[in-house]
């Protein structure tokens, strides 16, 4: 329906139809109004007189018409009917025949000039029936058109009557062909901007801390992550489609993480056991493109299908084939000289040429928007923002370190903004110092986006004191629900936390117990987490990112805020705590898909001691009180187990505690039990024997599904004599909380209005 001179490229001398952009508008262009108001399909110089009147059955002798007419321009340099509008060149196109060939141009030879003019007829019936039949007779010299005047069918052609019936027709048809034009070329009228919450079941709601939704690049399909029945590993992948009210489970996507979406909208990659997998949208059975170094910093699926991914949260972009069994290669590289600690949350622009990302510069307190060139990998930062994705109006959606949602004009081909952001009203929910958000946009303009995560519970709790039993007081009531890593002190007197303020930002607090007085230890928000005390209890080690990603600072109580660091590495630390003798350093580096456990002594031989380092996830490393067993949790089974070997030797010894599922263990103070959270949300303890594995019987205590869990590192403590614990208890739905959902239709109509070009 488009062929014309633009549309033919010439390769070693060979012509190529190279473009269908007009066929497809059928289905595509402003999302079928075209065609719906009558609009014929093509360009009007070669436009068969059916497109010209809108026809709804068009054939093969359409696309002969358009080639002849291209064929007649190349003859006589003109194309058969020219006018100065739209309007008068659909005219002629229906009403008057084109001035032979062989009267512009003498030269021309008869069968040629005969050829041209049968494949012009106004009735499809009158032309070759097919291009062949056109090439055929522009290579017979003997073909030729009859020339008898009279009603009787010639050369196969229409008696007189049924051509003058012809004219008459498309005459009528012609007001409604220019009527439509005219409606077509009106401004179109602005479509409403709508805003509604959306409403997914409350048993499967959303949850996880990394990315937790993606949209089809239609709309028609919301996918995202939920524990619903995967209390321990963080959930499986839900899809929500618009004429469905009931949601789908993508069975087999368990621990799945940062779901992004294919250009077709067919399939879905995802994160899972440091690798990433796709899985057709539909269902099926999940894939494994490539393992590696693949953390859940999100993904997105470019042209050629090439996935973009992240690494680990101190790593730059990899790419990777769309195809079972690649290998991932670099992509983007860490600029140090701009102090670059990671890149993450990548976006295929839909020209295939760039990848929108976002640089953490230091440690968790800068971020910047950089666009990637696909075939060098050099990136630009472009502004400020924690999070970016591309709207096909023209405009780049940031999101702010405060949550607040900006758009700025953004030019595709050159990859710059051509003008400032502008605040809009959203104000997206982000989690945690990795500022994580939940932003969707469809090609057709439809965002949906998470709301403020601090209003449904967020990643924080109200700390609370929980009996063996399973009975609950809180700490202090109406103290505060976003507290996070409790940690409390040897001797029993006070409970250091992480408090995040209304934007994020964590620093470190201790409550007094006895006295009931609560003090702010670090001031700066830069990301200050996961506490642990001294041996004495008269100091704290915390990890910060004041600096750098993940540095471990000591803090003394005494009072004057005199920080001193205590151990810094080229990749983040991620946990650390000294054993109860005050001899070992033990700390975890790496975030999840790198995590490996180490210790080092505090006095003498500093030297790095491995504890476990294998290929797999080796977390939440626990010493017991007298120093003889490390436990930790690993996935070297696919399935997060707790494990126990000896410490600090790094023997072949290694024992099995968990048999369904576990994370989090926690040693009683008197070395006598080991706690840890089941695959079914439980609290269970296990006695501690002095046999060879030192594991004797486990009971489940109470169901820990209405406190905080943090997959990668415990969220609880336990007191001295074992009697009751120090959690964390979720705000709102008792089992998981809910995130608001804000859905915004027609979004394109409000960013053109209030960010210009």
């Amino acid at each position: 329906r488009d062929i014309k001179p633009e549309n033919i490229l010439l390769q070693g001398g060979r012509p190529m139809v190279a473009d269908f952009g007009i066929a497809l508008a059928v289905s595509a262009a402003a999302g079928g109004r075209l065609t719906e108001t009558g609009l014929s399909l093509g360009t009007p110089h070669y436009m068969s007189p059916e497109q010209a009147t809108a026809e709804k059955e068009i054939s093969a002798r359409s696309d002969v018409y358009s080639l002849a007419s291209v064929l007649y321009e190349m003859l006589t340099g003109n194309p058969p009917h020219t006018g100065a509008s739209a309007q008068q060149l659909i005219m002629k196109i229906v009403t008057e025949e084109a001035a032979p060939v062989a009267r512009l141009r003498k030269a021309v030879p008869p069968n040629v000039a005969a050829a041209v003019a049968k494949a012009l007829e106004k009735l499809p019936a009158d032309r070759f029936g097919s291009a062949k039949e056109f090439a055929d007779a522009l290579g017979n010299a003997s073909f030729a058109r009859a020339g008898d005047s009279s009603d009787r069918p010639q050369d196969g052609g229409t008696p007189r009557w049924q051509r003058r019936a012809f004219v008459l027709m498309t005459a009528v048809a012609l007001i409604a062909s220019v009527a439509a034009i005219w409606g077509w070329m009106r401004p179109p009228q602005v479509r409403p901007v709508a805003r509604y919450h959306l409403v997914l079941p409350d048993s499967t709601p959303i949850f996880g801390a990394s990315g937790r939704i993606a949209m089809s690049p239609d709309g028609f399909r919301l996918i995202y992550r939920s524990n619903a029945g995967d209390a321990n590993t963080g959930g499986t992948l839900w899809v929500r489609e618009r004429d469905n009210l009931g949601v789908t489970r993508l069975a087999g996507t368990a621990v799945a993480q940062s779901p992004f979406v294919s250009p077709n909208g067919e399939a879905v990659a995802y994160f899972a056991n440091n690798a990433v997998w796709t899985i057709p949208v539909r269902g099926g059975a999940p894939v494994m493109i490539a393992a590696g170094t693949l953390g859940e910093y999100g993904g997105s699926w470019g042209a050629d299908d090439m996935l973009f991914v992240s690494g680990d949260f101190s790593s730059p972009l990899m790419r990777v084939r769309a195809t079972a069994g690649s290998v991932p290669e670099p992509f983007t590289r860490l600029d140090s000289t701009s102090n670059e600690s990671g890149h993450a949350n990548p976006e295929s622009l839909p020209s295939g040429e760039g990848v929108l990302f976002v640089v953490r510069i230091g440690g968790y307190d800068t971020w910047e928007i950089a666009v990637a060139d696909v075939k060098t990998g050099t990136h630009r930062r472009l502004t400020r923002g924690v999070y970016a994705r591309y709207a096909r109006s023209g405009h780049l959606l940031i999101v702010t370190a405060s949550g607040a949602l900006a758009a700025a004009p953004f030019d595709e081909r050159s990859m710059r903004l051509t003008g400032a952001p502008v605040a809009l009203e959203e104000k997206v929910g982000l989690r945690g110092f990795s500022r994580v958000a939940d932003l969707a946009i469809s090609e057709q303009g439809t965002l949906v986006y998470a709301l403020d995560a601090t209003s449904s519970g967020g990643e924080g709790g109200e700390p609370v004191w929980v009996e063996r039993d399973g009975r609950a007081v809180p700490v202090a009531p109406g103290w505060t629900s976003e507290a996070r890593f409790p940690s409390l002190s040897p001797d029993q007197r006070h409970l250091a936390l992480s408090i995040a303020d209304g934007n994020q930002n964590l620093d470190i607090w201790v409550r007094d117990l006895e006295r009931g007085t609560t003090t702010k230890v670090t001031h700066d928000g830069a990301g200050n987490w996961r506490p642990s005390w001294l041996s004495d209890s008269r100091g704290l080690l915390y990890l910060s990112n004041r600096r750098r990603l993940g540095e471990l600072f000591r803090r003394p109580l005494d009072g004057s805020d005199r920080d001193s660091l205590v151990l810094t590495l080229p990749s983040a630390i991620s946990e650390a705590f000294t054993t109860a003798d005050g001899e070992w350093l033990v700390y975890r580096v790496g975030a999840n898909a790198t995590a490996d456990l180490y210790a080092k002594r505090l006095t003498g031989d500093p030297t790095p001691v491995p504890l476990a380092t294998s290929e797999f996830q080796e977390r939440s490393p626990e010493v017991s009180p007298d120093g003889r067993y490390l436990a930790y949790t690993s996935n070297e089974t696919r399935r997060d187990e707790v494990y126990l070997r000896p410490f600090p030797r790094a023997s072949d010894d290694k024992w099995l505690v968990s048999t369904a599922g576990g994370l989090n263990p926690l040693w009683s103070r008197d070395g006598k039990e080991l706690f840890y959270r089941n695959a079914s949300g439980d609290l269970v303890a296990v006695e501690v024997t002095s046999g060879t594995p030192p594991i004797g019987r486990q009971r489940v205590l109470f169901s820990a599904l209405p406190y905080l869990f943090v997959p990668t590192h415990r969220s609880y403590d336990v007191t001295r004599d074992g009697s009751r614990f120090l959690m964390l208890r979720r705000v709102g739905d008792p089992a998981v909380p809910r995130v608001p959902l804000v859905v915004v239709e027609n979004f394109f109509e409000e960013l053109k209005a209030k960010v210009k070009k």
